[in-house]
């Protein structure tokens, strides 16, 4: 589990940019620094849209990821699908709203038994 309940887009971004580098140094994605390549431009883009799928963010309208309801299954012990859940993170703000005084943890396991 993460060790804060909420990621910043600025967390992300600097993450995205991170691994984008250690790409380019690594020699897996070119270098396109003054050129009109938009190699890197799209794996930052597209590392960004993994992480905030993964890790939800506090500006992102789910404050949860997938790695958050997998972790609640995995307690429970029930296999979900991705197809599931993306079930879940797309009801979770509703079940929030339905039960306010409820953590993440109970309403993530709530929808998780309702499915």
């Amino acid at each position: 589990m993460r060790n804060k309940k909420f990621t910043t887009q600025d967390e992300i971004n600097d993450l995205k940019y991170a691994i984008t580098n250690k790409l380019v140094k690594e020699g897996i994605i070119e270098d396109c620094t003054d050129t009109d390549s938009e190699v890197e431009v799209n794996t930052e883009n597209a590392i960004e849209e993994i992480l905030i799928e993964f890790l939800g963010t506090e500006d992102n309208d789910c404050p949860i990821g997938v790695f958050d309801v997998q972790k609640v299954a995995n307690d429970l012990n029930i296999s979900v699908t991705d197809e599931q859940i993306r079930e879940v993170l797309s009801d979770y703000n509703d079940e929030m709203i339905n039960n306010p005084t409820s953590t993440w943890f109970e309403n993530v396991e709530n929808l998780l038994y309702n499915l």
